[in-house]
């Protein structure tokens, strides 16, 4: 395994195994993002918009949604659903990384790649 996915499996063990350890560290980091949440530029905008084409009757309608995203809301909101689902979980065995399992997924990533399949080709 490489460090950085050593790192990612040692970090979900402590959420699932200290939930209150990780929830100390979650604490910190919501009052980074609330602080940034209130530094937050209102003149910033940021939105996506969602395109629906439905055809009845041989007769197509086209509707668009904007729909307005404050990434710094979002992030508070994403931390403190994290923090009250670790609060209701209590304490869980660790994962153990498993070679086979590990060679199944890179294999399998390396041929979504070679194909251009999943997120890449839905850009």
């Amino acid at each position: 395994m490489k460090p950085v996915e050593r790192e990612m499996i040692y970090e979900i063990n402590v959420a699932r195994s200290r939930p209150d350890v990780y929830i100390g560290y979650l604490k910190a980091y919501l009052s980074e993002a609330k602080e940034k949440l209130q530094n937050y530029d209102s003149d910033r905008r940021s939105y996506s918009l969602s395109t629906t084409y439905k055809t009845m009757k041989g007769k197509t309608t086209i509707s668009t949604d904007t729909i307005w995203f404050n990434k710094e809301e979002e992030e508070v909101k994403a931390i403190e659903s994290l923090i009250d689902d670790l609060k209701k979980q209590g304490r869980l065995t660790i994962l153990k990384p498993d070679a086979g399992v590990y060679k199944a997924a890179t294999l399998y990533g390396a041929d979504q790649d070679r194909h251009e399949w999943g997120a890449k080709s839905q850009r």
